[in-house]
């Protein structure tokens, strides 16, 4: 059997995590190509991994000067010579049979937009069962239940097909969303959604000791872009002819989304060491925009006093037992 799937890795200056995506990409059920790429590490990156002598399905390259992550993202956009590909962040891992089953609902059904599988969100270790969709789902539904909260989709989850991406503009450098950039754009086509209803995928959403660039990323840019995506989203919902869509609903659906996804951002902001004094001020600026509603008004007062007056240590124990709470909530209302 032929590879029909490659999986991108990046790294910068994250070995160890960088040893365990790898791993976990090696152990897959079936053949696959798999690319990793230092994006100029000064960690020792570079010396380990170009010591080892390497099966043939791997490809190794190297940057001497550091780019920006959209820049290293066209790269290896450009190296795929496989039909099917998934991005797998360094501090991520796959289960062995990842590949075998997206291929399986590829096979099934060959035009689907992309494939996604179930994934565990991890915060701080603990492990939480993200929410995931039928077999097959239109886009126009993928959409809105990912906007009501009721979809998680994380990139080293997904599969997608390579000439699609190509047929998007390059992620520009004021775009700092990089995943939601590219799928919401396919799905603004239409067509459809796969998904491997499985956990086959492990995303950390949260660690302490581990530096994230996406939550460190300024409020007000992460709401702007939200929007965008966000007026995406809508125009994919309302201009889909099969469905007889309320367009007020789906507007105040968007607002919410975007309000409640901007409200999280600064929680990860402060847990990430942004000064507090300037997550007040862009909150005090964004606040008629972030209380849509009841629900995001609710959240914007919990959330937001939580994160300016909650010594770090506390917040971070706060997070872990919402995420907790939330996870036994649901686990209850599955039984």
């Amino acid at each position: 059997m032929h590879s029909a799937i490659t999986i991108v890795i990046p790294t910068l200056n994250r070995l160890e995590l960088a040893k365990r995506a790898l791993a976990s990409a090696m152990a897959q059920t079936v053949p696959v190509e798999i690319i990793l790429s230092d994006n100029g590490s000064t960690d020792g990156t570079n010396a380990y991994f170009s010591s080892l002598t390497v099966p043939k399905n791997i490809r190794y390259f190297h940057r001497d000067i550091t780019i920006p992550v959209q820049d290293h993202g066209a790269f290896l956009r450009e190296r795929v010579m496989t039909e099917w590909v998934v991005f797998l962040s360094d501090d991520d891992e796959l289960e062995p049979t990842f590949a075998e089953q997206c291929l399986h609902l590829i096979r099934e059904r060959p035009n689907l937009t992309f494939t996604y599988t179930a994934a565990y969100l991890i915060y701080d270790g603990f492990q939480r069962p993200g929410k995931f969709g039928p077999r097959f789902e239109k886009s126009a539904d993928f959409l809105m239940n990912f906007m009501r909260g009721q979809r998680n989709i994380c990139m080293c989850a997904t599969v997608f097909r390579i000439a699609d991406l190509h047929a998007i503009p390059s992620q520009p450098a004021d775009r700092f969303i990089g995943d939601m950039y590219y799928w919401v754009r396919l799905l603004s086509n239409g067509g459809e959604v796969g998904c491997v209803g499985q956990y086959l995928s492990h995303y950390h959403f949260y660690r302490p000791t581990v530096s994230n660039e996406t939550g460190r990323m300024n409020i007000e840019q992460w709401h702007a872009e939200s929007r965008e995506l966000a007026d995406i989203m809508t125009a994919t919902i309302l201009n889909d002819p099969t469905k007889a869509t309320d367009e007020d609903k789906v507007r105040a659906l968007a607002a919410q989304f975007v309000a409640m996804s901007t409200i999280l951002q600064t929680v990860w902001n402060a847990l990430r060491n942004v000064p507090r004094i300037s997550l007040l001020g862009a909150m005090t600026r964004l606040a008629p925009s972030l209380c849509s509603g009841v629900e995001s008004t609710i959240y914007f007062t919990l959330y937001g006093t939580a994160t300016i007056i909650l010594p770090l240590p506390i917040l971070r124990r706060a997070l872990l037992w919402h995420v907790r709470r939330m996870t036994r909530k649901e686990a209850l209302k599955s039984v």
